[in-house]
């Protein structure tokens, strides 16, 4: 489909082996609670549906689970952006049990990213915005971050990505408010504007909708971009 950017899910097994996943379990298994020895050969069978402007019928399919590691290896195969959503896991938090935030397993992350040779093709996307500090706050400065929100009108979020030069990435749907008002507040602010998550039931008109309203990323399930009217200068 030429996707400039693949954007997963990231937890990490109990000895911290960083895996994609958007839940807690895979297959039954509480990731966190295993080691990848007990999790890389369980496998799982899903039955899924294409969408509405996809005549496909629906299709099933067996997958296991996919490391970190083999993603950067995809992405860097087919010169695409690895854009990785830091979900709550150990070291990757903003408030644990003690009532701090926890960035203790970013290193162990950058360290991955930098051995498979992607530090500078890759975007770190979370609502965990103390971990995007992180990368502020230990000279990753030329990582994108996107801050993950329901809706951008919030003038603490606007000041949390000026103050540590955050992208913003907002919720299309749901009925959540997201106005072009307050997207002009971040473009005037040097900052870009990400957009989540047209799944398979949303129509390429309402993807060009948010994309005609300037956003600089729309993040799409299965849609075709040659559907799509983008900027001439993107």
């Amino acid at each position: 489909l030429k996707y400039t950017a693949i954007e997963i899910d990231l937890k990490q097994t109990k000895d911290g082996v960083f895996v994609l996943s958007h839940d807690e379990t895979f297959a039954g298994y509480e990731l966190g609670q295993y080691n990848w020895s007990e999790l890389k050969d369980v496998e799982v069978t899903v039955t899924r549906s294409p969408g509405i402007s996809n005549p496909a019928p629906a299709s099933t399919y067996t997958a296991k689970l996919c490391t970190l590691k083999r993603y950067l290896e995809i992405c860097k195969e087919y010169n695409i952006t690895a854009v990785i959503e830091l979900k709550t896991s150990a070291g990757i938090s903003n408030w644990t049990e003690q009532n701090r935030p926890d960035t203790s397993r970013m290193p162990a992350l950058i360290e991955e990213i930098e051995k498979a040779g992607m530090i500078n093709n890759i975007i770190f996307l979370t609502s965990q915005y103390e971990c995007l500090a992180w990368t502020r706050r230990n000279g990753y400065d030329f990582i994108p971050c996107q801050y993950l929100v329901s809706s951008c009108e919030n003038q603490t979020y606007l000041d949390t990505c000026i103050k540590y030069n955050l992208d913003i990435s907002f919720n299309v749907r749901d009925g959540v408010k997201n106005s072009t008002t307050w997207i002009k507040k971040y473009k005037d602010a040097g900052l870009q504007v990400s957009t989540y998550t047209f799944e398979q039931w949303a129509s390429y008109k309402e993807i060009q909708e948010w994309i005609d309203k300037g956003v600089d990323f729309v993040t799409t399930d299965w849609h075709n971009p040659k559907e799509l009217e983008l900027p001439k200068n993107e």
